[in-house]
């Protein structure tokens, strides 16, 4: 699969910490999946990094 081209420029996304929030944020990275948004740099703090992984990979 080839490398997603970034969409949005000049903005990082990050993926803040804490067991609960992450639930909320997951159905958001989805839908950021979904609809093509490619960041060029995302990063993820404490439980946040498991988002930050998938979002990378584009695992759903």
């Amino acid at each position: 699969m080839p490398e997603p081209t970034c969409n949005v420029n000049d903005i990082a996304l990050v993926f803040e910490g804490g067991g609960y929030r992450t639930s909320y944020t997951a159905g958001m990275a989805n839908l950021l999946l979904e609809n093509g948004v490619h960041f060029p740099l995302v990063c993820g703090i404490s439980a946040g990094a498991s988002h930050t992984v998938d979002f990378i990979s584009r695992d759903r």
